[in-house]
C-alpha cells in the first residue's frame, strides 16, 4: 500500500488548485444567493472560502487515492488533516477575535491595571494551546484507528499524511495571516486620521 501510496502526496497539488479556487471565491459570499451563508464581514468571507476550499480538497483527494492506491484510507488520511485544519479557523478565531469572551475578558481585565492584564493574557494563550493540542492528538488517533492493524509503519505514514492534508492549503492559510495585519494597521491609520473628530459619519467609519 505503501508503494503505491507515495503518489498520494500529490495532495500538495490538489492543494494549490483548491487555494486558487477559494482565493477567487471570497468576494462571492457577502452577497450569496443563500442568506445564512452569506458573510457579514471579511473575516467570514475568508471561513467560507477556507471551507470551500476544504471540500474541493476532500473531493478530489478521493479521486486521486481511488485512481492511483484503491484505498480509500489514504483519502481519509487527508480528510483528517483537512478537518484539522478547517478546526484551527474557529479554534484561532476563540482565542483572537476582538467578538469573542476570551479578548474581551482581557480588555476588561486592563482596567485593573498592567499586572492583571499580562495574567488574563497569558493565561488565555496557555489555554489556547492546549486546545489545539487536544485537536491534533484526535486528528493524530483518527490515523492510529485505520491503520493500528497493519503495523507502526503504516501507523507513522498514516500521521504523514495527516500532516500534509492540513498544509494542504497553505496558500489560504497565508492569507488569512495575512489579513489581520493589514487590518489592524489599516484601522490604527484611520484612528490617527481621524482623532478628535466626534461627528457621527466619522464614528460609523471607525467602527
Amino acid at each position: 500500500m505503501i508503494s503505491n501510496g507515495l503518489s498520494i502526496p500529490d495532495v500538495r497539488g490538489i492543494g494549490v488548485l483548491s487555494t486558487i479556487l477559494g482565493t477567487f471565491a471570497v468576494p462571492m459570499w457577502q452577497k450569496f444567493p443563500i442568506k445564512f451563508l452569506r458573510a457579514h464581514d471579511a473575516e467570514d468571507a475568508m471561513f467560507r472560502s477556507y471551507e470551500l476550499s476544504s471540500i474541493f480538497t476532500i473531493a478530489l483527494a478521493f479521486v486521486v487515492a481511488f485512481t492511483y492506491a484503491q484505498d480509500w484510507k489514504l483519502a481519509m488520511l487527508t480528510t483528517i488533516g483537512v478537518a484539522l485544519a478547517v478546526a484551527f479557523n474557529p479554534l484561532t478565531s476563540l482565542f483572537t477575535s476582538t467578538k469573542k469572551n476570551a479578548v474581551k475578558g482581557i480588555v476588561k481585565a486592563t482596567s485593573t491595571g498592567p499586572a492583571t492584564a499580562i495574567l488574563s493574557g497569558l493565561s488565555v494563550g496557555m489555554e489556547s494551546a492546549v486546545w489545539a493540542v487536544v485537536v491534533i492528538c484526535i486528528a493524530f488517533a483518527g490515523g492510529l484507528l485505520l491503520y493500528n492493524s497493519a503495523g507502526p509503519l503504516y501507523v507513522l505514514y498514516g500521521v504523514a499524511m495527516i500532516g500534509i492534508g492540513m498544509l494542504s492549503m497553505t496558500g489560504n492559510n497565508v492569507a488569512m495571516d495575512s489579513f489581520g495585519p493589514i487590518s489592524d494597521n489599516a484601522n490604527g491609520i484611520a484612528e490617527m486620521a481621524w482623532q478628535g473628530l466626534d461627528d457621527e459619519e466619522t464614528k460609523k467609519r471607525v467602527r
